[in-house]
């Protein structure tokens, strides 16, 4: 079995019948890129007949800020080896929390919006990502494997506090998002039967989840929409993904928003528009006008394209947008043949 630990490539015999390991792991590679947003996920594959191709970086990126055209403002940072990715803006703006890639590990790391300035929040040997913010920004939670599965631990800003563990189960699950009312927290569950679901825990109170999206689809993605009554996400139930809003807590009025394809569903502060990605990789507006006790969707509207690969994050106002592109191409890749353990 070839897995990664600390960035390296391993190999691990096996005994299949005593379902057991046999001796210690062998060196592989010395570098293996480790994609960020997966659990065990690295740039490597081998085939019954020998061969092992890998990939040793997945490039570097660069967060910058455009406007509704797509045109740069301004860049925050440099060229960024560690692979920033979940990008979230605190609720003042005035920070930014993602998780990186150094050394190996996977930690939650926070960026100052004025000026380069970086804090590393989380120092755990597990790996940390998916950051997401209180509504008065003075806390965090995150997603960490300390346990082995992934489960929620939240952590003080600015504070040396230690984390505190939110909720765990058998079944690993990824931070979505926070509502504005402080009452519920959004997850996805990875689930063996149904694939990723959707779930929203109580912050007070008896702690017991309730499913906001639980079916044979999957549903990666999700956010609160300001007023904490809907819940946007992303579904690929039709075949593809698409975006769809629905009631919250009661289920019910659910609605589909993207005509041709959509991910990553994102609010305006106002509640009267939805951001997402349509096929095209364009970050796309559409209006939510409200009719009786739903929301009718207005026609899409593209407002510029993104790389593949790339991430974005609006403003409260909607008229900026914090991007996260891959700038330095990933590194050619590695085909070992005839690897034979030593």
């Amino acid at each position: 079995m070839l897995f990664a630990r600390q960035g390296a490539v391993l190999a691990q015999q096996i005994d299949l019948n005593m379902l057991q390991t046999v001796g210690d792991p062998l060196p592989v590679a010395r570098q293996v890129a480790t994609p960020q947003g997966t659990v065990g996920g690295v740039a490597l594959s081998a085939a019954t007949a020998g061969p092992i191709a890998y990939r040793d970086n997945g490039g570097d990126r660069q967060m910058r800020w455009v406007d509704r055209a797509g045109r740069q403002i301004a860049v925050l940072g440099g060229p960024d080896s560690g692979d920033p990715t979940a990008v979230r803006l605190s609720p003042d703006g005035r920070r930014v929390a993602v998780y990186r890639m150094v050394n190996g590990n996977s930690d939650v790391w926070l960026f100052e919006t004025a000026r380069d300035v970086r804090q590393r929040l989380t120092t755990n040997p597990a790996r940390e990502f998916d950051p997401i913010w209180s509504p008065d920004g003075s806390r965090i939670i995150f997603g960490s494997t300390r346990q082995g599965v992934v489960d929620l631990y939240e952590r003080s800003v600015g504070s040396t506090a230690t984390e505190t563990l939110v909720w765990e189960s058998s079944e690993s699950k990824n931070p979505l998002d926070w509502s504005l009312d402080g009452k519920w927290i959004l997850f996805a569950v990875q689930s063996a039967r149904t694939s990723r679901d959707l779930w929203a825990l109580p912050v007070a109170g008896e702690r017991k989840p309730i499913a906001v999206a639980s079916t044979a689809a999957n549903e990666p993605f999700a956010r609160f929409s300001p007023d904490s009554g809907w819940v946007a996400y992303q579904s690929n139930e039709s075949g593809r993904d698409e975006i769809y809003i629905q009631r919250f807590p009661e289920p019910g009025g659910r609605t589909q928003i993207s005509t041709d394809g959509g991910t990553f569903p994102k609010w305006h502060r106002d509640g009267k528009s939805l951001f997402y990605l349509d096929s095209s990789n364009r970050v796309t507006s559409v209006a939510l006008l409200p009719k009786g006790e739903s929301l009718e969707p207005g026609n899409p509207v593209p407002l510029f394209t993104v790389s593949v690969g790339a991430t974005y994050e609006p403003t409260p106002d909607g008229q900026r947008f914090l991007l996260t592109e891959i700038t330095k191409p990933p590194s050619p890749i590695t085909i070992l043949l005839n690897w034979k353990p030593r």
